[in-house]
C-alpha cells in the first residue's frame, strides 16, 4: 500500500536508497525527481531574477532558476546544444527508417520543441536582459 503523507512517501524513498545506493540515489540527489514522482510536494524557493519559474512551460519542474547565463562550451556553437543533438539524432533515424510516418513524428517534436525554446527565450530575455540579445545576436537557436 502506498503512502499518501508526502513525509512518508520521502521516507519510503529514502530507504529504498539506502538498501539500493545506487539504483535510486538520483532520488536523493534531485529535489526536482524526487517532486515528478510525488514523493515531496513542497515548493522549492527559487532566488532569482524573474517571477516565471522554467517549469511554466509545460507544468512541470525542468531545472532551477538560472542565475548565470551560459555562454561557453557548447553554448558557444548554439543556444540549444541538447536539443539539437537529439534533433539531428532524430532527423537520423528518419532516413534510416524512411517513412513519412517518422517524418511526421520528427516535425512534431520539432515544433512541440520551438514552442518550449521560445518559451524559454522570451524568460531568458526578461532575466537577462542586454546580456541575452548580445548571446542571441551572436549564436544560432539550433
Amino acid at each position: 500500500r502506498a503512502a499518501r503523507d508526502p513525509e512518508q512517501q520521502v521516507e519510503v524513498v529514502d530507504r529504498l536508497v539506502d538498501e539500493h545506493r545506487t539504483a535510486f540515489a538520483f532520488l536523493r540527489a534531485a529535489p526536482g525527481v524526487r517532486r515528478e514522482v510525488g514523493v515531496r510536494a513542497e515548493a522549492v524557493e527559487r532566488p532569482g531574477r524573474g517571477e516565471d519559474p522554467p517549469e511554466r512551460a509545460f507544468g512541470h519542474e525542468v531545472a532551477p532558476r538560472t542565475q548565470h547565463l551560459m555562454t561557453d562550451g557548447p553554448y558557444r556553437l548554439n543556444r540549444n546544444p541538447m536539443l539539437t543533438g537529439t534533433l539531428t539524432f532524430l532527423a537520423g533515424c528518419v532516413v534510416w527508417l524512411w517513412t513519412w510516418q517518422a517524418a511526421l513524428v520528427w516535425v512534431a517534436f520539432f515544433a512541440i520543441m520551438l514552442v518550449q525554446v521560445i518559451s524559454e527565450e522570451r524568460r531568458l530575455q526578461r532575466d537577462f536582459g542586454d546580456e541575452y540579445k548580445e548571446y542571441c545576436r551572436r549564436t544560432r537557436r539550433f
